[in-house]
């Protein structure tokens, strides 16, 4: 969530820099990589529909489980708190579900096939310096990833919030989501902040 909203391959991207979230989750653009990409992937075209309910609630099964096991393999929650802490984040962030205001979560569609290749859930936050939208969420299917379709779901979504009168786009990436990094740079994206961990042994006794 990448986040939430895990988008975000894999491609989640999470949530940040919002009072009802850790602060150790830190936003992450990344820098431009070129990948070998075959004619065809580059011309994908896809459409951005608003979730239904009944998508809505399929949404909320996958991503809450996914976000709590980011974050434990992240290390930032313990596995016993984890899903708790995730479903509370989803709540705190959604309270009216798909109406609540300045939240916009969409089914990634491929209209030559008439069929749902993935999803993707942005606020926009336009108070805020530059006006940036903040992609939560966002994920293709398993069984079209790969093909393209992360680039013109991306392309897509800055269509989208261009209209809507935002000015950049902000997201969150798991260090342990290559793919999903992979993705963002060859869109374009760059790292704005950066958090690193180490793990430590225990002091041994005096």
């Amino acid at each position: 969530m990448q986040s939430p909203i895990p988008i975000r391959d894999r491609s989640s991207s999470h949530p940040f820099d919002s009072p009802t979230l850790d602060r150790q989750v830190q936003p992450g653009y990344s820098n431009p990589v070129k990948q070998k990409e075959s004619p065809a992937v580059r011309v994908k075209v896809v459409t951005l529909v608003p979730m239904t309910e009944a998508e809505y609630e399929a949404f909320l099964e996958w991503a809450i489980p996914d976000y709590a096991q980011d974050n434990v393999r992240s290390g930032t929650w313990p596995e016993a708190e984890a899903l708790q802490r995730s479903e509370e984040q989803y709540r705190e962030l959604l309270p009216q579900g798909l109406h609540t205001p300045g939240h916009y979560l969409f089914t990634v569609r491929d209209p030559k096939l008439d069929s749902s290749v993935g999803l993707l859930w942005f606020s926009l936050e336009l108070a805020r310096p530059g006006k940036p939208a903040f992609l939560y969420q966002f994920k293709i299917e398993e069984a079209f990833r790969r093909q393209g379709y992360g680039l013109a779901a991306l392309r897509a979504l800055e269509e989208k919030v261009r209209a809507l009168g935002a000015g950049a786009i902000l997201l969150h990436v798991f260090g342990h989501n290559a793919p999903a990094r992979t993705l963002y740079e060859k869109a374009g994206y760059a790292t704005i902040d950066l958090v690193m961990a180490k793990g430590l042994a225990p002091a041994e006794d005096a």
